[in-house]
């Protein structure tokens, strides 16, 4: 039986509009593309990866040290990187390419990993046409000569299939720590591990690796955290004028946005964003439980993150 309860808008209007709430929704996207709000499970992490990068900072020409990280997708991992890179880059003094964030794509070859890394860090040259061993050489060499100091590969998932292709992208980046060029933070999903299954030599080069765990429900002190965290980001919104507070921070959002994201921060956040863009298109003066609803059950539900939509719904949207 669908449930009904608070399941109609307080205000605004029941559908989307576009036509004529078309901007404000757009606003809401632009607030939540670039949305970073800390909580205490991502800045532990930031934490750790800016104690790595003090430890390789400096050293080249030895081998060096590794670290993986592995969290679901959308738990907010390569949001975190990203602004741990941005950190790192702006210590004094600045250099912007200090710390280096690289994503990766399915069928990627060892030579379009050394191109993308070498673009990365503003090399013009980085697709000449230049053989294989010359990529490898101008990494070797111009990476430390740039002042790179840590470099984290994202998505690392996609090579973890077995094949000749991905065994050489895997061996490359061991290289590079082994040959003192840089040290490396291979960071991916749930299937990250698997590429340690396709060069054990790498595994044995990382040490304990790096975390961004979920919210644990019967843990006290994460739920507070949460709390904060919701109250924080509540507060961030209402300050971009679209709407007012939405009272995220209640006991019950609480709750329902844990368990729709399943604790994981980068997931709440991407529910919420998509409220936000349902009660601007609808032209509504705040994110209500409709909107929470809305974007639970045509987001998280869909993607696997919870198996029921915790808020209440309408019979039809």
């Amino acid at each position: 039986m669908s449930r009904t309860v608070n399941a109609s808008p307080r205000t605004g209007a029941i559908s989307r509009d576009y036509e004529i709430h078309g901007e404000r929704a757009a606003e809401a996207v632009r607030f939540s593309i670039d949305l970073y709000q800390p909580t205490k499970v991502q800045e532990r992490l930031i934490t750790q990866m800016r104690s790595f990068h003090r430890s390789c900072a400096g050293l080249h020409g030895m081998p060096l040290p590794g670290r993986s990280l592995r969290a679901p997708t959308s738990a907010g991992k390569s949001r975190t990187i990203s602004e741990c890179t941005r950190r790192i880059n702006a210590e004094a003094p600045a250099n912007p390419v200090r710390a280096v964030h690289v994503g990766l794509t399915e069928r990627i070859t060892i030579k379009m990993l050394y191109q993308r890394i070498l673009a990365q860090v503003g090399d013009t040259e980085a697709f000449g046409r230049y053989s294989l061993e010359l990529l490898r050489q101008r990494c070797t060499e111009l990476l430390p000569r740039l002042g790179v100091e840590l470099l984290t590969i994202d998505e690392v998932q996609l090579i973890t299939r077995q094949t000749k292709s991905n065994y050489e992208v895997a061996d490359a980046l061991k290289s590079m720590i082994d040959a003192g060029v840089v040290g490396v933070v291979f960071a991916g999903n749930e299937q990250a591990g698997e590429i340690f299954d396709v060069n054990p030599q790498l595994r044995g080069r990382l040490g304990v690796p790096l975390e961004l765990p979920p919210v644990n429900p019967k843990s006290t002190v994460d739920v507070k955290s949460l709390r904060e965290f919701l109250g924080s980001l509540d507060a961030r919104i209402a300050a971009t004028g679209l709407v007012g507070r939405a009272g995220l921070r209640s006991p019950a959002n609480v709750r329902r946005l844990g368990k729709s994201g399943g604790g994981h921060i980068g997931r709440i956040c991407r529910i919420v964003a998509a409220a936000l863009e349902h009660a601007c298109a609808r032209g509504a003066e705040t994110i209500e439980d409709y909107d929470l609803s809305f974007a639970v059950a045509h987001l998280a539900v869909p993607a696997n993150w919870c198996a029921a939509n915790a808020f209440p719904e309408p019979e039809h949207w």
